[in-house]
């Protein structure tokens, strides 16, 4: 199985490959999946993962798409702060990794989530530990 993905003014449009073999070889049958939403990463931290699963399945890990072409994608999807911090960047295919690389170091998402978590307040009863869990970040 196979994944092929095909550009579309902001959404990305995912299809599968399957081989069905038979005794006169391979048979390929494309299955369209449902367009996906581009995601965006505006800077926060605590969505890098998030973002990162989906650009990595749809352009990241995509082996037709050039470096250049996923920088440019990598730009169009980001805003704020994060936007910032790769603005200077030349879109070009030896620049992207140093891109992405701006957030997705380990030690600093680590850093970043141990202080959401610090900053949590305490909680000295199950109903307050309730509250906390169910709080909207």
């Amino acid at each position: 199985m196979s994944l092929e993905y095909a550009k579309n003014g902001g959404h990305v449009q995912p299809s599968v490959m399957y081989g069905n073999t038979n005794s006169k070889g391979t048979e390929s049958a494309k299955v369209k999946l449902p367009k996906l939403k581009r995601k965006s990463f505006s800077g926060n931290y605590q969505e890098w993962q998030s973002f990162w699963d989906t650009f990595e399945s749809a352009v990241d890990g995509n082996t037709e798409i050039f470096r250049i072409e996923k920088f440019t994608y990598l730009k169009s999807c980001v805003t704020g702060t994060a936007e910032s911090a790769i603005a200077e960047l030349p879109v070009t295919a030896d620049k992207y990794d140093t891109a992405v690389n701006r957030f997705g170091k380990p030690q600093l998402l680590i850093s970043n989530n141990m202080d959401a978590l610090l900053k949590l307040p305490a909680v000295s009863s199950v109903h307050e530990t309730k509250k906390v869990l169910n709080r909207n970040p």
